[in-house]
């Protein structure tokens, strides 16, 4: 692998690290903050921004909350896949808009499936109020912002 590949590979392994290392030390900090405690409005976002603290056993909006272990298999599998896809294009030239969507993809599963791991369920901590009254209820975290806007990048490579 010559210089200007293994620079641009160093790059596509630090987006992960870097959703990890924010969306972890988010999620600690909703925990210390605002668990049992009202939700906030973050400054400036007129009342957009809301952060909270919500466990979430299930997967994306509670689906099978009530089979954390079956939820906790899917996330790590599906995340050892996605490494192994991951780790299959980094070294090969070909499209930086997939492996970008891939990373993003990659930082998201690992920092969720580290919650499930660790404490048998994910911490999400931002609600969006918009004017939208079915987001109005969606609780998320940066991992699920990073997985959706790296599978849409990915998408979006593939047509």
């Amino acid at each position: 692998m010559n210089k200007r590949r293994a620079m641009t590979a160093l790059i596509y392994l630090l987006i992960p690290a870097a959703v990890i290392a924010a969306d972890q030390g988010m999620k600690r900090r909703a925990e210390k903050k605002y668990l049992g405690k009202p939700e906030r409005t973050v400054p400036g976002t007129r009342g957009a921004v809301i952060l909270t603290d919500i466990h979430n056993s299930g997967a994306a909006l509670n689906l099978g909350e009530k089979y954390p272990g079956f939820i906790k298999g899917v996330s790590v599998a599906l995340t050892a896949a996605m490494t192994l896809v991951f780790f299959a294009t980094l070294g090969h030239a070909g499209s930086h808009m997939l492996k970008a969507g891939l990373s993003l993809l990659l930082g998201g599963a690992y920092s969720n499936a580290l919650d499930r791991v660790r404490q048998g369920h994910v911490v999400d901590y931002i609600r969006l109020d918009i004017g939208i009254p079915a987001l109005k209820r969606v609780v998320f975290n940066i991992a699920d912002f990073a997985i959706i806007a790296g599978a849409g990048i990915a998408a979006i490579k593939s047509l």
